[in-house]
């Protein structure tokens, strides 16, 4: 014969289960969700297509991130790898920083990992453009760009006029141009 007792610790638990989602049926709206589909998506394309200047101002990205994200409060702060770092808000789904704030403060790939690991959605806006004297910003963007794709992190950029393509713009380095030439002149 088998005895099958149940732990102490166990006793009970199944009515208190039940007790529980009884309180939350009765106190809470419960919507049931089906589907892999990301609704996220198909409101940021909607929301691109109803902005017809295509320019994103930071109230028009808060409004968005409170109707996708349902995120009224924007925190300018969070801790990395216990590092703080300045950004323009975040839940548990999504992050929102500045290009220029953000990638201009010291990070690594190790805070890059770390992020894209913890949120669904980066949000990324107040682009400006860069030369040299930005170059390290631009190398921890691109960076950041590496490990976000690598960790299937979805990443939105708002637009603010500025073509991706113009955003660094490397200048003649007058030493090295004026070296070769007087190189060329010497055969």
């Amino acid at each position: 014969m088998i005895s099958l007792s149940v732990p102490s610790i166990l006793r009970g638990l199944p009515t208190k289960i039940i007790s529980a989602i009884n309180l939350m049926e009765k106190h809470l709206n419960i919507h049931k969700l089906d589907g892999d589909k990301d609704y996220r998506i198909s409101l940021i394309s909607q929301f691109e297509k109803n902005n017809e200047s295509g320019l994103f101002d930071k109230k028009k990205i808060q409004e968005f991130i409170a109707s996708t994200f349902g995120c009224d409060e924007f925190n300018d702060q969070i801790e990395i790898n216990k590092r703080i770092f300045s950004l323009n808000g975040f839940n548990n789904s999504f992050l929102w920083i500045s290009f220029n704030k953000f990638f201009h403060e010291p990070s690594s790939a190790k805070d890059y990992i770390e992020i894209c690991k913890k949120y669904d959605w980066i949000l990324i806006n107040e682009f400006s453009l860069c030369d040299d004297d930005n170059a390290d910003r631009v190398r921890r963007f691109i960076s950041f760009i590496d490990v976000a794709y690598k960790e299937n992190t979805k990443v939105k950029f708002f637009d603010e006029g500025i073509d991706p393509k113009d955003l660094f713009k490397s200048l003649p380095n007058i030493w090295f141009s004026g070296r070769d030439h007087k190189a060329e002149s010497m055969k």
